[in-house]
């Protein structure tokens, strides 16, 4: 089965999790398979070239009458594909769609897709992973250049010993993810007041939680964060 489309903006979860995908917007008409699930595929660029990967095609699970998402994780590969006309041929159904428990059923599942792909298993990589890359483990392919971070905010909270601001794409200071808690900063920043820009800095970590008491999300989307 095929289908074309374009390679949308999606919520980039995926990212923050440190495997991003492509978010597929199907052409009008197109004849998607009935079963939700995860595929093994081929994604085809622009430029000819042809990338095996990982599919989702399923439903947002928060408007689950909307219409049905495609989502590739590509291996080994880098680079914008916003805008981009794709066409995706699927090749093998591997599962049904799945809600996990906590990282390790989820990093054993990308595992076993990788080795019914054809990519083998995953295995430890290097224990500090890439520089400044914060609490994730990370794991590899045999011969893939990148590597899949695991970050297990919930089951295996890290609070204790976090270290991390983030600067929004607007302009604030968050403390933590998981929280609503924003510092503006944007405005002394453009000024170039570089006392008031420490002093917000100061009053975002004195306020830093230590630790976090949602597991239900945020009040904005991390598309709507960005940083």
């Amino acid at each position: 089965m095929q289908i074309s489309g374009v390679v949308a903006t999606g919520k980039r979860i995926g990212r923050t999790l440190g495997f991003p995908t492509a978010n597929i917007l199907p052409d009008e008409g197109s004849v998607l398979p009935k079963q939700n699930g995860v595929y093994a595929a081929v994604l085809t660029l622009e430029d000819g070239r042809a990338l095996p990967c990982v599919l989702n095609k399923g439903r947002h699970p928060t408007l689950p009458e909307g219409a049905a998402t495609v989502e590739a994780f590509i291996f080994d590969f880098a680079g914008d594909l916003y805008g981009q006309r794709v066409r995706v041929d699927f090749r093998a159904f591997l599962r049904p769609e799945t809600r996990f428990s906590g990282k390790d059923e989820l990093r054993a599942q990308i595992s076993d897709a990788g080795e019914r792909a054809g990519l083998g298993p995953l295995t430890p990589a290097d224990q500090h992973g890439p520089s400044g890359a914060g609490p994730a483990q990370y794991w590899r392919f045999a011969g893939a250049r990148g590597t899949v971070g695991f970050i297990s905010a919930m089951s295996n909270h890290f609070c204790s010993r976090c270290n991390r601001l983030r600067l929004t794409a607007d302009g604030k200071l968050r403390p933590c993810l998981f929280s609503d808690d924003e510092y503006p900063v944007r405005d002394a920043l453009r000024a170039g007041d570089d006392e008031q820009v420490l002093t917000i800095y100061r009053d975002a970590i004195a306020h830093k939680p230590q630790e976090h008491k949602t597991t239900d999300g945020t009040a904005r989307f991390m598309s709507q964060i960005g940083g």
